[in-house]
């Protein structure tokens, strides 16, 4: 290595060059090298920042807000295949969701609506079952696609939650939960009324359960996960008793409760 020689009053003082003298410049090739380590490291943020928007465009927007039950059904469906997606909220407390331009998404005015590039829907099911076959090959498959009579199966199921299970619930916790948001006290009689609806619901699914593992069989689908936000709260009340106290119901609440993607979302579903 060629060397700098400098007298010093206490020693000879080896400067290697391309280091920096005191007093001076960074010189020669490490500096050179430094430098341009810094231009790749500045072009790899850049370029991850633009794919950062790139993939923000290109993510599925979901409006709507993350206490609502019917919102959090299309985010569950989102976590479990691992989709990209905004949630863009809707300010529902001062009615945005009942004016223009919400309305050109949801013409009834509730939440979720979602914006696919130019496809645009709304109904949670319903933007479940599409999302669930436009990526029916990434993660789990939700609809059981393949076969058609596990397909079959898992639609009935999904049927039953839309069409008995999820009426009973939805009162109970409008009784339970919402009511006393806005100081009303809930209605013991329609309580008791839904409580009794949705014992004879999960007597049904106790039988189910006892057969299989999830609604439709032995793998967890849509039939499953469709049913998760309204229960999120209602085990929140006294009455989650009606689930525990059923222990294949309660086997299978426990299982979907503690999946990854239940527990992402049900972590924004916290009123208080």
């Amino acid at each position: 290595m060629s060397v700098n020689l400098k007298f010093s009053y206490w020693k000879y003082v080896i400067i290697p060059r391309g280091r920096r003298e005191e007093g001076g410049e960074e010189k020669g090739g490490r500096g050179r090298m430094r430098k341009g380590r810094n231009r790749v490291e500045e072009k790899k943020k850049e370029e991850e920042g633009e794919l950062k928007s790139i993939k923000l465009a290109m993510a599925i927007k979901v409006h709507g807000i993350s206490l609502s039950t019917c919102t959090a059904r299309v985010l569950l469906c989102l976590h479990e295949k691992g989709l990209d997606y905004e949630l863009v909220h809707v300010d529902v407390a001062s009615g945005a969701h009942k004016k223009q331009p919400y309305l050109s998404l949801n013409p009834f005015g509730l939440v979720p609506a979602i914006d696919d590039g130019n496809v645009r829907l709304f109904e949670s099911r319903a933007i479940n079952r599409y999302l669930a076959r436009k990526h029916e090959d990434i993660g789990i498959d939700l609809l059981r696609s393949k076969t058609l009579t596990e397909s079959a199966i898992v639609e009935t199921w999904m049927e039953v939650e839309a069409h008995q299970f999820n009426g009973p619930i939805y009162a109970i916790n409008h009784q339970m939960i919402i009511s006393p948001l806005y100081g009303l006290d809930p209605d013991e009689k329609i309580i008791k009324s839904e409580l009794e609806k949705l014992e004879k619901v999960l007597d049904v699914y106790e039988e189910r359960l006892s057969k299989s593992a999830y609604l439709a069989g032995e793998n967890y689908t849509l039939a499953d996960l469709n049913h998760i936000p309204f229960l999120v709260y209602f085990m929140r009340t006294p009455h989650a008793s009606v689930v525990t106290a059923r222990p294949h119901v309660s086997v299978w609440w426990n299982n979907i409760s503690t999946r990854k993607a239940t527990i992402e979302v049900a972590a924004g579903m916290k009123l208080h």
